[in-house]
């Protein structure tokens, strides 16, 4: 993933969107992260409901009680 920092983005648009850029990067720097990182880990990749993070065959998942069967069928290839 490419990450493009607020002065490049700034860099490629006329200064009227720059408070725009300004906003989305406040907002993205707010969630982004530590944050991002733990909410992923507690919340079912399948339906968005809480959940935990699960080794399933070394491929990583969150699931909820309802999408937790996956760890019941190895992936492909294992």
């Amino acid at each position: 993933m490419v990450h493009v920092t607020r002065e490049e983005a700034k860099a490629y648009v006329g200064k009227g969107w720059h408070k725009i850029l300004d906003d989305f990067y406040d907002v993205f720097d707010r969630i982004s992260g530590a944050t991002a990182e733990s909410t992923s880990m507690q919340t079912c990749e399948f339906c968005g409901a809480p959940g935990n993070l699960n080794d399933r065959y070394g491929w990583l998942k969150t699931t909820c009680p309802a999408h937790d069967k996956w760890r019941d069928h190895p992936p492909r290839g294992v």
